[in-house]
């Protein structure tokens, strides 16, 4: 009896386990976990079966809609990949046997089998023909004709990895891709062509569209939109976009992750999880997920599943509402602020109507924001995403690119008034007259001009741009079109009215600006584009730069504001910075709007009805005041030789004028002169350009400063310290040299140009184009020699060019002429010897490399010493003469011995003080002579012991060197610098010279030296051999001493040591 009951307990408890689990009577009304993963299905609600299609387990599983329990299994003979249904049949494709085989839905039995020439991977059925496509790659579609059991290909259709829908009361095939450049192709079964196509992104496709096409019977589900059932370039809108639509029913679309109201376009909620496959009916929607294998049935028996049950019928997670208003918080009397669930993208400001509209993309809505209150008041929601707003003549024409439409509000309504069809997506907009520009979104764009009064567009004729951006100039009619996210990125300035293009810039000699950020704004008087404002006529011409790694996002009432910072619209100077990053500004005369898309926050900031200017606007937003450049500063005494000014700026390049007195140095990123008096080190002026300087010379009582980003060379006059005059340059300057009425520049980056500016015809030139990598330039002024040595190339050469004769002289030839590995920017010229890549060359030879600085970079080279960063070396030993425990970046000396040197460690100028009045001095280990504070260069002095020096040019004294005098005299300064007299001298060859009393070298002449006879030649050299003189003939030993009262060579010598005759 308890064996029986046993039995009869594990039989119920094997029911039990077998039968539908039921879970949440009133949501989830039944759920069943499948073996097997379930490729497609369909819902056949006379049957009440759910059609199942496994491919990895070969079968067709039949489920009871009701209970949710499978009530049989049909093992298949390949593998399934496809399901429909049509009249009590179902056609399954199995395309790795390539059949299609037909299932009785009554008898659930196979009742044909239909064998195909190629693999049917998708399928669909339009009365007696059913159309199929294979799975991989590019293939054909196939037309299945039921009533013959044949098979043909569909003319001159192909497509990429397809899937396929069917309309048959339209009879039109449905074929949409799966690629990087996707595209739908609408087919007519009954006239057997193609109808049209999808031209979303110009016609280059969606990318990488899901391999999923639905029709619901009004419209056409693909790529995350829904298409008009006749004409495959209008869609409706989208649903998400990034997702695939998987069903469609009610008026509600299903896509993979969430559920969508299908006329609004208004995403309802998640799943909560990654949905595979959803059939419904009207009250009962059934969700299956790979990820668990199971199957959810969810049950209202009372009410229709529609827009405002379905979320909580799955016990989903309901979207964010988009709010319709919203209340301001007042901060103070000054600030407001209004925190924004959606993200802003775009925002007009309209002071007629005293209303900020701004555009959501992600949750595709405009908004209506009381400028005055801050409150929302209104919001507007569109069937795909805005990406651009602008406001013309009481109306909002609003950008919705993904659709191919623009969308015209009224201003007063608050409504639209109009849909405008493109005929490619308007990502960026701007309208002149009765015509809208548009720009399409993606890497190559196009431009379109749209007639508002035809309804028609057409492509301007331009060549394919980098992400552009859009501003207009209404009342020049001129388009500005501004390239990004490119390395090479140009702006174009096209005529409106003529139809045609006015210029383009010519940055980096053509080769465009590096520019991430998709802004060109027009203010009425300039134009601003990567951080920089452009001539409004003019695009090679602009004024400077604002951080220029900044972008410009808004300019108004004389003030610019980028996303960082706002500068002063005229002076191209830094007030301040917000505190915080901004995406968003707008303002009117008194008040100021930013948005920060971080925070979700806008702020109001009014100023009590007076002007928003330079002067207030960054205490009126409590920002952070930029440090403001010193005109005039004191030095520190440090001891009483040396002293230090402690710079705000970091100082870029510097010269030394003895005349003024003066050292002159620039900060690039400051973008500033500084003139520091070099007897006190005192700052005592400053001087700010529109952008950054990178290079300075002086000459002729000018300095010359190079500000390659604004393609000018700024002339200052030395003595009134203020800029005299501007030059344009081709291309950018970013290092230059002089030689008398020319200036050569170079450019900036990789492989430059070289350029000579005339300074009497104010023209310049290309040299060399591409030429020279990174290159340095340096001037020879005597020989007219340019030095232009490459950098940060593992091959970098230095070549001498002729400035007389325009000409390459010489190259280097180090290492069989492969060049130098990486040297820094930097080629120095001090007079003598040219200094390059840690070694000093022949100023007239770039072959001849006299020696090497441990291969170290000079710096400055002077006085008869070369500077690195940390080390003086002798400039003709190439020996180390002090190591000075510091980075100098910068270093200058005077005539005095006064050395100024510049640490960017510390940010400050130190100058070590000489005083030298009359006589000698002693500086790096070197002899120098001052005479009435002059150092004396080229000439002879004597000491206290009335020995004789000779200081060389650089005012060093010379030593261990034969010296020639005027009169043509030579004379040997020895180890100690002395002049030696009165003795011999062996040269490195191993000749004997005399030196007399005076300490010339003796020549043409007998010398009686410890009694015994010498001869000096015409060149100086002692004689030996044989010698004729005054008309008889001596001899001479070896050793330089003259024979007597001897026979040599068999001739007899007397005692005057002459041969006899």
């Amino acid at each position: 009896m308890k064996r029986k009951l046993s039995v009869i307990l594990l039989a119920l408890f094997i029911v039990i386990q077998l039968l539908p689990l039921q879970v949440n009577a009133s949501t989830v009304s039944k759920e069943l976990k499948v073996s097997s993963e379930l490729t497609q299905w369909v819902l056949d609600e006379p049957t009440n079966t759910l059609y199942a299609i496994s491919e990895t387990g070969k079968n067709l599983i039949f489920i009871n809609a009701t209970t949710m329990s499978i009530e049989k299994t049909l093992t298949l003979n390949g593998r399934p990949t496809d399901i429909i249904k049509d009249n009590g049949k179902l056609y399954i494709a199995l395309d790795n046997i390539n059949q299609i085989v037909i299932v009785d839905m009554a008898s659930r039995t196979i009742t044909e089998t239909m064998n195909t020439p190629s693999s049917p991977y998708r399928i669909a059925k339009d009365g007696d023909k059913i159309y199929y496509t294979e799975r991989n790659g590019s293939s054909y579609i196939y037309e299945y004709d039921l009533t013959i059991n044949t098979t043909q290909t569909i003319p001159s259709v192909s497509s990429s990895y397809a899937d396929l829908e069917i309309n048959t009361k339209d009879h039109i095939l449905y074929i949409g891709e799966t690629s990087s450049g996707s595209n739908m192709i609408y087919y007519s079964t009954t006239n057997n062509k193609v109808l049209g196509k999808t031209n979303y992104d110009g016609g280059y496709g969606f990318p990488y569209a899901a391999r999923c096409i639905i029709f619901d019977g009004s419209n056409v589900y693909y790529a995350g939109r829904d298409f008009k059932p006749d004409d495959p370039t209008k869609f409706n809108g989208d649903f998400g976009n990034t997702e695939s639509v998987i069903y469609a029913n009610n008026g509600l679309v299903y896509t993979n992750k969430s559920i969508y109201n299908k006329d609004s376009h208004t995403k309802l909620g998640d799943y909560g999880l990654n949905a595979d496959l959803v059939q419904a009916s009207d009250s009962t929607l059934y969700i299956y997920s790979k990820g668990n294998g199971i199957i959810k049935r969810f049950n209202d028996p009372n009410n229709t599943i529609y827009s405002t049950n379905v979320i909580s019928l799955i016990s989903g997670k309901p979207a964010d509402p988009i709010p319709n208003t919203k209340q301001s918080t007042q901060i103070n009397s000054s600030i407001s602020t209004l925190q924004m669930k959606s993200k802003l993208i775009e925002w007009v400001l309209n002071e007629t109507s005293n209303t900020l509209y701004g555009i959501s993309k992600e949750d595709k809505a405009l908004f209506f924001i009381n400028a005055q209150t801050l409150n929302l008041e209104k919001s507007l929601t569109f069937t795909s995403s805005p990406t651009d707003i602008i406001e013309d003549d009481g109306n909002l024409y609003i950008a919705l690119d993904d659709t191919n439409e623009i969308v015209v509000v009224d201003i007063e309504s608050r409504s639209i008034t109009k849909r405008l069809y493109t005929s490619s997506d308007p990502y960026r907009i701007e309208k002149d007259g009765e015509k809208i520009y548009y720009a399409e979104r993606d890497y190559s764009c196009s431009v379109y001009e749209y007639n508002l009064v035809t309804n028609t567009d057409k492509v301007i004729p331009l060549n394919f741009l980098a992400d552009p951006d859009l501003a207009i100039n209404k009342k020049d009619h001129i388009l500005y079109i501004g390239e990004s996210n490119s390395t090479g990125s140009n702006m174009i300035y096209y005529s409106t009215t003529d139809n045609k293009i006015i210029g383009k810039t010519n940055y980096d000699g053509g080769y465009g600006f590096s520019n991430q950020y998709r802004y060109t704004i027009f203010d009425g008087s300039n134009v601003y584009y990567v951080g920089r404002d452009f001539k409004l006529d003019d695009p090679t011409r602009f004024n400077g730069d604002f951080g220029n790694t900044e972008n410009v996002i808004y300019v108004n009432k004389g003030l610019v504001y980028t996303n960082k910072s706002i500068y002063n619209k005229d002076t191209h100077v830094k007030l301040g910075d917000y505190g915080l990053n901004v995406d968003l500004v707008q303002a009117s005369d008194t008040t100021l709007y930013t948005y920060n898309k971080d925070s979700g926050i806008i702020k109001r900031f009014n100023n009590n009805y007076n002007m928003i200017n330079s002067s207030n606007v960054i205490s009126l937003i409590s920002g952070k005041p930029a440090d403001i450049i010193p005109t005039t500063k004191k030095s520190t005494q440090i001891n009483s030789g040396k002293s230090v000014l402690q710079m705000k700026s970091k100082l870029t390049q510097w010269v030394l004028n003895e005349q003024t007195n003066t050292l002159y140095g620039i900060s690039r990123d400051d973008k500033a002169l500084f003139f520091i008096n070099a007897q006190t080190l005192n700052l005592e002026k400053s001087l700010t350009f529109t952008c950054g300087p990178t290079d300075i010379i002086e000459d002729g009582g000018n300095l010359y400063i190079a500000l390659d980003d604004a393609n000018q060379i700024a002339i200052v006059d030395m003595t009134k310290r203020e800029i005299s005059k501007i030059l344009h340059t081709s291309s950018d300057p970013f290092r230059i040299v002089k030689d008398g009425d020319y200036i050569y520049y170079t450019e900036r980056d990789q492989w430059c140009d070289i350029y000579a500016y005339n300074l009497i015809t104010n023209i310049d030139q290309v040299m060399f184009q591409n030429d020279f990598f990174e290159p340095d330039l340096a001037i020879n002024t005597k020989d007219h020699i340019l030095y232009i040595g490459e950098s940060d190339l593992s091959v970098s050469n230095m070549t001498y060019v002729s400035t007389s004769g325009n000409g390459v002289i010489l190259k280097t030839n180090y290492t069989r002429m492969f060049g130098f590995p990486y040297p820094e920017r930097s080629t120095i010229f001090d007079g003598e010897t040219v200094y390059y890549a840690g070694s000093g060359f022949n100023r007239l030879d770039p072959t001849r490399v006299l020696g090497s600085y441990d291969k170290k970079n000079i710096v400055f080279a002077r006085y008869g010493s070369a500077y690195t960063k940390t080390n003086i070396y002798d400039s003709k030993s190439y020996s180390v003469i002090e190591n000075t425990g510091s980075n100098r970046n910068l270093i200058e000396i005077s005539d005095n011995l006064s050395m100024f040197y510049y640490s960017e460690a510390d940010n400050s100028i130190y100058a070590n003080w000489t005083f030298p009045t009359n006589g000698w001095s002693y500086f790096q280990r070197k002899w120098y002579f001052f005479n009435n504070k002059t150092m004396v260069v080229n000439d002879w002095r004597q000491d206290s012991s009335m020995r004789w020096f000779y200081l060389g040019t650089d005012g060093a004294m010379v030593a261990n060197v034969w010296r020639q005098d005027s009169s043509k005299r030579w004379f040997y300064l020895d180890s100690d610098g002395a002049m030696i007299t009165n003795v011999w001298k062996k040269d490195l060859s191993k000749r004997w010279f005399y030196l007399g009393s005076d300490g010339a070298m003796a020549s043409n002449t007998w010398k009686l030296y410890n009694g015994k006879w010498y001869y000096l030649k015409a060149n100086g050299e002692m004689a030996t051999g044989w010698i004729f003189n005054d008309g008889a003939w001596y001899y001479l030993y070896p050793s330089g001493e003259m024979a007597l009262n001897t026979t040599i060579d068999g001739y007899r010598l007397n005692g005057n040591g002459a041969w006899i005759r």
